[in-house]
């Protein structure tokens, strides 16, 4: 989740990676560096501003974890920047559905940055 090359671009992408470098100083064990991650400081992601450094971890493991399995399964894997513009958007969601932002029709982005409204079908 942390050293693998993909993952590691992944994190780049997010602009995480060396928040992660720092956490993995030490040791690699997946628990341990998520403890030292969540040790430190609430604070926003560095990348979308108002998305917290927390969930966003959360949700980028779980995210590269499944991408992992679809590769196993020799499925396609999109690049790490849009397995990063993915994660950015399901934080962002999670917040919304929680309650933690205003809804998605007042939520303005910050100066000089940018906001994709989507929607969605799933066919099984």
């Amino acid at each position: 989740m942390f050293t693998c090359k993909r993952a590691r671009e992944v994190w780049k992408s997010l602009g995480l990676d060396d928040l992660i470098r720092q956490a993995a100083a030490f040791e690699n064990s997946r628990s341990v560096v998520l403890q030292n991650i969540f040790r430190s400081l609430r604070r926003n992601s560095p990348v979308l501003g108002q998305l917290g450094l927390h969930e966003t971890i959360v949700v980028a493991g779980w995210f590269i974890r499944w991408q992992r399995k679809q590769a196993v399964r020799g499925e396609h894997v999109p690049s790490p920047s849009s397995s990063a513009f993915s994660i950015n958007g399901l934080t962002l969601n999670f917040r919304s559905v929680r309650g933690d932002s205003t809804p998605h029709e007042n939520n303005k982005p910050p100066p000089k940055s940018y906001k994709l409204n989507v929607d969605a079908l799933f066919f099984p």
